[in-house]
């Protein structure tokens, strides 16, 4: 090296290097904090082929939870039911307003989300009178259950809704992207 220039030793092989050098032109090794730990080229492209691995691996199985077809629900229909549920009416400022409250019980093995509820309403005389879409936008995990409340504003008046049922029409897939 030329006199009077500062000069520093290189991490790896120790031969007297420029001081402002970030990478040693004997040995190739960079010379920044960041890489004090040297690892034999084999170790270091073990590791980077792991990474990659490891990469490909969680994009694979992106792929597959994004690509794979949604399960029919008519094939499981009869796994998930409303368990039961409550009515409740009540006047606010001169309006009538109905409440449901239930559960739902999902005896399947996958889980469902976006269940879509039809709520029947009776009279005394066991007539239907009414019905309401509504939808409960949470999961029923597998083999579990999950509650569900509903706010509703019926058109009829109070007597109307005498009793109440309440049936599920569809779910999707939990597990399923779209």
């Amino acid at each position: 090296m030329d006199e009077g220039k500062p000069t520093k030793t290189c991490r790896l092989c120790y031969m007297q290097i420029d001081a402002r050098a970030k990478k040693c032109p004997y040995c190739r090794q960079w010379q920044h904090l960041l890489f004090l730990v040297t690892l034999p080229p084999q170790v270091e492209y073990a590791v980077l082929l792991g990474i990659v691995a490891l990469s490909m691996g969680t994009l694979l199985l992106t792929a597959y939870r994004i690509g794979r077809p949604p399960e029919d629900f008519t094939k499981h229909a009869h796994e998930l039911s409303v368990a039961e549920s409550r009515m409740d009416l009540w006047e606010l400022d001169g309006a009538l307003h109905l409440s449901i409250v239930g559960k739902l019980k999902n005896d399947s093995s996958l889980p469902w989300q976006d269940a879509e509820l039809e709520c029947q309403f009776y009279d005394a005389e066991g007539r239907l009178v009414d019905v309401m879409q509504a939808e409960h936008s949470g999961t029923v995990p597998a083999r579990g259950e999950a509650f569900f409340s509903l706010s509703l504003d019926p058109d009829l008046p109070r007597e109307a809704y005498a009793q109440h049922k309440v049936v599920l029409r569809f779910a999707r897939d939990a597990r399923s992207r779209w």
